[in-house]
């Protein structure tokens, strides 16, 4: 009887719940079942809990299981491929006097932590150093869907945080420091993207209109300024707007001008976007491209690209205009390889482009006065989907450089 009516209880509450979503216009309804396991193994870097690895303990936990992870330096690279909870506990277990959030350590040679597994969490870790060189190694790579990462610092690496076509994940209230790209998420769906905190990196995200309106993208901070979000806006100016990055998606005949963007990974990243104009803005020691631009009909004036690996780089589209602006310090300084082709690199799958009368510090002819004649180069990349000519260089010029910046720009 008592079991009864435990029943009929629960299914009124059910019912409550369907009703008061529909009156909210609520039209689907996922359930998140988070299962506590009775299982959590102890993770201590001087032998005083069950493992001194982080990745013996994955591999010997069952799907569920907790792995608390105690203060400590933990030199490895960690693939998950089962659904766990890696817990970082800021103190020490046992014997010791380790302190604060326990460290995963990289060295610089890859990914530190990959999840495979769909569910997994992580929260309380610091975790550093994949590589900074062009790599594009991670602090945590996801590949997987439902994942939780919260409450972590990322620091060091060239992306803290990458997941590729994820749906339902939830990055919120990490600290995320001095990588190339802080956080890279490419075309996530149903996602969370909350109350992150960015120093000296930043945040991109590449997805189209439709896709980025399914995820929850609020309370981010760049250098504690917010990130500004414009998508599917036409006829706009947007003018001296303080902000620690921009992103454009499928936007059409807006104008950005007044900007001043510094201190992050892209300084203003434009996606799809037609009829876009920047201009009188300065883009100053950005850790790749000033601006980063796919679209069409597109015109970059009377700006400043300082100290930036791209200055502004063209990721796709046709019909650029590019003139007067400065460009002072502006080659990938993280690219290993001694190819100037591929340090310099501008544009790739780009048409029609016009670059004229703008400032470049490193053309010939102001070294060289008798040399003047001889444009500015510029080089990018062509994809050809062929097994020996997969990316083939090709050239612009600016066959009018400046001899002098605007604006009597100076550092």
């Amino acid at each position: 009887m008592i079991r009864s009516k435990i029943i009929k209880l629960f299914s009124i509450v059910v019912l409550l719940f369907f009703l008061d979503s529909n009156s909210l216009g609520i039209t689907q309804l996922q359930i998140v079942s988070k299962n506590i396991s009775s299982n959590i193994l102890i993770v201590d870097d001087e032998g005083d809990g069950d493992y001194e690895s982080i990745q013996k303990a994955v591999d010997n936990a069952k799907a569920g299981d907790v792995i608390r992870i105690y203060s400590g330096v933990y030199r490895e690279h960690v693939i998950i491929k089962k659904r766990v909870v890696l817990e970082g506990i800021p103190f020490e277990y046992g014997s010791g006097d380790d302190t604060g959030r326990p460290v995963v350590d990289g060295s610089d040679r890859g990914d530190v932590v990959v999840i495979e597994a769909n569910g997994c969490e992580i929260n309380g870790l610091k975790i550093v150093r994949s590589g900074r060189e062009y790599s594009m190694k991670t602090g945590v790579k996801i590949l997987s869907d439902n994942c939780l990462i919260h409450n972590n610092t990322l620091e060091d690496n060239f992306i803290g945080i990458s997941a590729s076509a994820s749906k339902n994940c939830t990055f919120r209230d990490n600290l995320v420091l001095c990588n190339i790209f802080g956080m890279y998420l490419s075309h996530p769906i149903g996602c969370n993207i909350i109350n992150n905190r960015f120093y000296n990196s930043g945040l991109i995200v590449l997805a189209s209109s439709g896709e980025i309106l399914t995820n929850t993208i609020v309370g981010n901070w760049v250098n504690n300024k917010p990130i500004s979000f414009y998508i599917g806006i036409s006829n706009r100016v947007i003018s001296g707007l303080t902000c620690g990055e921009m992103i454009l998606i499928d936007c059409k005949n807006v104008t950005v001008k007044n900007l001043r963007v510094k201190n992050t990974s892209v300084g203003l990243i434009v996606e799809n976007c037609s009829s876009l104009k920047v201009c009188n803005s300065i883009f100053e020691n950005i850790h790749r491209g000033g601006i980063s631009l796919h679209g069409k009909n597109c015109e970059i004036y009377n700006n400043t690209f300082y100290n930036c690996s791209y200055g502004c780089y063209l990721e796709g589209g046709m019909n650029f205009y590019i003139h007067h602006n400065n460009f002072i310090r502006v080659f990938k300084h993280d690219q290993p390889t001694l190819s100037w082709i591929k340090k310099h690199q501008t544009f790739v799958e780009s048409e029609n482009i016009v670059f004229d009368k703008n400032y470049w510090d490193d053309w010939i002819g102001l070294k060289h006065q008798g040399l003047r004649f001889i444009p500015k180069v510029i080089p990018g990349f062509r994809k050809y989907w062929h097994k020996v000519l997969n990316i083939f260089p090709v050239f612009v010029f600016d066959k009018n450089p400046a001899l002098t910046p605007y604006n009597n720009f100076s550092v």
